[in-house]
């Protein structure tokens, strides 16, 4: 079982640096991904824009037996004023997969470490 993780990223990069800087066995599958059918949405997010994923979550939560975050959570971190966006990949038009994706803006001095 993966452990949960959380990813820092520093997006004021350009993109050319930021693709540098991943691995190169995660550069290609970048470049695979991108000559695929694969076409991936990132939209704001409001509740019947999202409801319907955190649904689906809980029931494969409650099917293979894993634990994550409350789906409560994500409509409290919108709430409490956090950014929210879902991502949703689609193939040949049909849902093959979403994700909501919970942001928070962090600004740090040039030399201060995360």
């Amino acid at each position: 079982m993966t452990p949960y993780t959380t990813v820092e990223l520093d997006l004021t990069r350009p993109s050319d640096q930021l693709r540098n800087s991943l691995h190169q066995k995660w550069r290609n599958r970048l470049v695979a991904a991108e000559k695929s059918k694969l076409k991936v949405l990132s939209t704001d997010a409001r509740p019947e824009q999202y409801l319907w994923l955190l649904d689906v979550e809980a029931q494969q939560q409650a099917r293979i037996g894993y634990r994550a975050l409350p789906p409560a959570f994500v409509p409290a971190w919108q709430a409490s004023g956090g950014q929210l966006r879902v991502y949703t990949a689609l193939h040949d038009d049909r849902i093959v997969a979403a994700a909501p994706g919970c942001f928070t803006t962090t600004h740090r001095r040039k030399n201060e470490s995360p």
